[in-house]
């Protein structure tokens, strides 16, 4: 058994539609009953991706799916990437290894597999699983205040690469019960999910040759 190419480019289009090219958001970190449980991602003075607690939430990332595997950063000229150490950070170099799944996860080479790793004062991110002596955590990065079109208060920086629009505050997922699923932080998730399955069974009779 082998996919065909109408069915792989079937499913291709079916995932990209669950976060349209275009689409700012944030990315809120999931682990119920966790202490990283529902945080929000942003950006340290070392240029990674962290989770940490802030007092701006306008300090939060905002990112902005570019469409060919790279998701830059609104207001710079950076795009989220992957250190050599597996470390989730902003490089000024595209990485075209990004991608969302049906349930509006973010995963990287196909995989939504995230681990949050103590720093003390804030979690860092690592794609996949780490060993480490520090305290850590499996989870999952969330799109959240996904919205889309264009922005009339977009930078000038990411508005060059693709048309965004203003993320709402991450701090609004904050009153979120502790022990709510993804699809019930993302609204429609289980909806989306049902259409997604339905779509990819509609074109299984393409996936035998």
């Amino acid at each position: 058994m082998k996919f065909s190419a109408i069915a792989i480019a079937a499913i291709a289009a079916l995932v990209e539609a669950t976060v349209p090219v275009g689409t700012t958001f944030g990315l809120i970190s999931i682990h119920s009953a966790s202490p990283v449980h529902l945080i929000s991602a942003s950006i340290n003075s070392k240029d990674e991706i962290v989770l940490a607690s802030l007092s701006d939430p306008n300090g939060y990332l905002t990112a902005v799916n570019v469409g060919d595997g790279s998701i830059a950063i609104e207001g710079t000229k950076l795009y989220l990437g992957v250190s050599s150490d597996k470390t989730l950070i902003a490089s000024t170099t595209p990485s075209k290894i990004f991608s969302f799944d049906g349930d509006r996860l973010l995963a990287v080479d196909g995989s939504s597999s995230f681990t949050a790793v103590s720093e003390g004062t804030y979690y860092s991110i690592f794609s996949g699983s780490v060993t480490t002596d520090k305290t850590s955590y499996s989870i999952s990065l969330l799109i959240t205040s996904a919205v889309t079109g264009a922005s009339s208060s977009s930078s000038s920086e990411s508005s060059s690469v693709v048309a965004s629009v203003t993320q709402s505050a991450p701090a609004e997922v904050s009153t979120i019960a502790s022990n709510t699923t993804v699809a019930q932080v993302n609204g429609a998730g289980s909806a989306q999910g049902s259409v997604f399955a339905a779509a990819l069974a509609a074109v299984g009779g393409a996936l035998l040759l």
